[in-house]
């Protein structure tokens, strides 16, 4: 089962599909159609006040920087734009579809701190870019392996066969196991999800190539986006750095063209690692949102 059909049929028979709150989709909505106004978007959040409390945490982390206290939406809205406040409310909700029990073997916290690690290095390989850029770049990376907690959860089975073949250190990329094991990946599988949750097309496209970029001699891929180089980097760097723990650990030489498509010279690269690190532990550590 290769094709997009066959992963569409997968997902479609999920009983308990993971799903978005419909204040985050409002929110998608409003800021997709031009239509958001702070009013209109602190209105849609404040009809979850559990989430609207764990926004202004987050807003008030250490991770933004800001020297006075943010304690209404439309002051957090106000500092730090729509696309951040959406990044937020995602955050939070795509936490809790991470709190779901799967096969003991696999490790979901450090899959929830890897996705953290990579949206936050996606977001940062993206930094001279503008910060709606910078926003897409993180939520992309956030969700970037939600295809493996779907299949997790419902072929428990066929996770533990991929995971045993892992283990074997001269095993191929997990997503060419998955392809032996089950006949789909969770690249295809988190792009559908991503589809279904009304994120524009190049968050999907981002997610299904986050494995690789093909570049042949001096030429990358033609019509790839930088959303898509920069989660696909970002996740190579989140493993290189040890930002939480991904199922398959290991890291691929991102080609120095990539880099070119980032805007970014090799020789800076050191320095943003660090601010990487930095950012990641602060995350972190405001994270206690029970």
């Amino acid at each position: 089962m290769k094709n997009r059909r066959d992963i569409e049929t997968f997902v479609s028979g999920v009983k308990d599909l993971p799903t978005l709150p419909s204040v985050v989709l409002k929110v998608n909505r409003a800021l997709m159609d031009n239509s958001a106004t702070i009013d209109s978007v602190s209105s849609i959040v404040e009809k979850d006040p559990a989430l609207t409390a764990k926004v202004l945490r987050l807003a008030n982390s250490s991770y933004y920087g800001f020297s006075c206290h943010v304690d209404t939406l439309s002051r957090a809205i106000t500092v730090l734009g729509f696309n951040a406040i959406r990044s937020l409310a995602t955050t939070v909700s795509v936490f809790k579809i991470f709190g779901r029990r799967v096969v003991e073997s696999f490790d979901m916290q450090g899959l929830w701190h890897h996705s953290l690690g990579c949206a936050i290095a996606s977001k940062a390989l993206v930094h001279s870019m503008g910060t709606e850029l910078q926003e897409k770049a993180f939520v992309s990376g956030l969700i970037h392996d939600i295809g493996k907690v779907v299949i997790a959860q419902n072929l428990p089975e066929e996770t533990d066969e991929v995971l045993k073949r892992l283990e074997d250190g001269d095993a191929p990329d997990m997503a060419e196991i998955e392809e032996e094991v089950i006949g789909f990946s969770h690249t295809g599988v988190g792009a559908l999800i991503a589809e279904r949750w009304r994120f524009p097309k190049e968050f999907s496209e981002a997610i299904r190539r986050h494995h690789g970029v093909a570049v042949s001699g001096n030429d990358p891929e033609e019509g790839l986006s930088v959303l898509t180089y920069a989660v696909y980097a970002g996740n190579q760097v989140a493993k290189d750095l040890g930002l939480g723990r991904s199922q398959n650990m290991r890291v691929k030489e991102v080609h120095p063209l990539v880099w070119e498509k980032l805007c970014l010279s090799v020789k800076t690269l050191p320095e943003l690692f660090d601010g990487i690190k930095s950012d990641f532990s602060s995350v972190v550590n405001s994270w206690d949102l029970e």
